[in-house]
């Protein structure tokens, strides 16, 4: 009817809802519970630090490479100013990093493969390490994210300029702001 021709639907591929299911089964494991545990001692520092980079009563904050990459402190913070401080809050940002890192293999569907894409996909989400720190709120999963996007990025800057796309220069932005982000997450 009219609504339909006025709001299409996006057509979106049977691979695609496979990868948003993935991706979604991903976001709840690492958010059920986040805020049971108390911070551990490296978290305690990191939120407590954010905290006082939002002008709460405390020392300045001020970057010292003994706590790694000011990236952290601010997202960290960005997510007290949204949901309030809390373990919670202090965690969601390693849960975003620990997320987007499981929809990275989607970058290298045309070099692994569907079905391989897919278990790469599976893997970085219910694998316990990348699960355990995805929910640790420390810089190891921005880093892992960063370090691979630039991995991914560089595979398809020289898979896109072999085959000729014009747009082949884009992927080189995206390695450019990879490693950009990664060193802000390290020291």
């Amino acid at each position: 009817g009219p609504l339909a021709r006025a709001f299409p639907l996006p057509h979106l591929s049977a691979d695609a809802l496979v990868m948003a299911g993935i991706l979604i089964v991903s976001l709840i494991i690492r958010l059920i519970g986040l805020g049971d545990r108390p911070l551990h001692h490296d978290e305690s520092l990191h939120a407590t630090y954010a905290w006082y980079l939002m002008g709460r009563p405390g020392p300045e904050y001020h970057y010292d490479p003994m706590m790694h990459g000011p990236l952290q402190f601010h997202m960290m913070a960005f997510f007290y100013y949204i949901f309030g401080s809390s373990p919670f809050a202090a965690r969601l940002w390693s849960v975003t990093c620990g997320t987007a890192l499981v929809a990275v293999p989607w970058l290298l569907r045309r070099q692994l493969g569907r079905w391989q894409t897919f278990a790469l996909m599976a893997m970085l989400s219910l694998s316990p390490i990348p699960l355990y720190f995805s929910r640790f709120a420390r810089e190891d999963m921005q880093f892992a994210l960063f370090t691979f996007l630039m991995v991914a990025t560089i595979i398809r800057y020289i898979a896109d300029h072999a085959d000729g796309s014009a747009y082949y220069y884009r992927w080189l932005y995206l390695f450019g702001f990879s490693t950009g982000m990664a060193y802000a997450a390290k020291e």
